[in-house]
């Protein structure tokens, strides 16, 4: 139901007359996406890109300075 009707938790809990709860434990224990990361058209879940994380060896190394005149 998660996936081709496009039910929450809310509604699927309704539906099956569970508590709110417990369908949500469900659904983390087997590690559903949420619906917002879900392609809409395919039903399959959609992969965001990793953000771009900048590691540095020092303290400081890394310096971001704004200036406002220029």
């Amino acid at each position: 139901m998660r996936f081709t009707r496009r039910w929450g938790p809310h509604r699927i809990a309704y539906h099956l007359r569970l508590h709110r709860s417990t369908v949500g434990r469900v659904l983390a224990r087997y590690k559903m996406p949420k619906l917002i990361n879900i392609d809409q058209a395919t039903g399959l879940p959609v992969r965001r890109p990793k953000p771009k994380r900048y590691e540095v060896a020092a303290p400081g190394q890394l310096v971001h300075v704004e200036a406002p005149w220029v």
